[in-house]
């Protein structure tokens, strides 16, 4: 059985530049956990919401 992907799993080993993409039921988590990770990890992260494709796109900047 496969292991269930988490957000603090995907945001871990993004390096600078790196994007990931979350459906928009988990809109509010993702931009969330962003901040706070980001602020436990010393990183800077973007968030973008792309409405037709119902998705929210996180991007390490820092």
């Amino acid at each position: 059985m496969a292991k269930k992907k988490t957000i603090t799993g995907e945001l871990e080993p993004m390096k600078i530049g790196d994007s990931k993409e979350f459906p928009a039921s988990l809109c509010t988590t993702a931009r969330s956990m962003a901040s706070m990770l980001g602020f436990k990890w010393n990183r800077t992260y973007k968030t973008e919401t792309d409405r037709e494709r119902r998705v929210v796109i996180v991007t390490r900047t820092a």
